[in-house]
């Protein structure tokens, strides 16, 4: 199923992300994924309950009006989850929107 925005699949989204998420465990298990980045907080949310991502270790906060907030959280496994903004909203060019600093810490752990 394909969606332009999360609201296009709104009221199907807590089935989806139960059938899918089978999928997901075992290439995060299979692969040893130590880091798993979501864009949006709707599926990071989801993505840090199924993997018990509860202690939040590293933020970062857009230096614009908007003041978005990326974030990591670790699970006790040592899997960290990354919420960031779609690059589709932000302009991850400009250096007061972009995250990738943030993702680089917990790639580079």
């Amino acid at each position: 199923m394909r969606s332009r925005q999360e609201s296009g699949i709104a009221t199907d989204l807590p089935r989806l992300a139960e059938a899918c998420w089978p999928f997901h465990q075992a290439v995060i298990d299979g692969l040893g994924t130590r880091t798993v980045v979501c864009f949006g907080s709707t599926v990071a949310a989801r993505c840090r309950h199924m993997l018990g991502a509860h202690d939040e270790w590293g933020t970062f906060r857009e230096d614009n009006r908007r003041g978005w907030t990326s974030r990591v959280h670790r699970s006790p496994s040592g899997v960290d989850v990354i919420q960031v903004t779609h690059p589709g909203r932000a302009d991850w060019c400009n250096p007061a929107c972009d995250p990738s600093p943030l993702v680089k810490r917990s790639l580079h752990r």
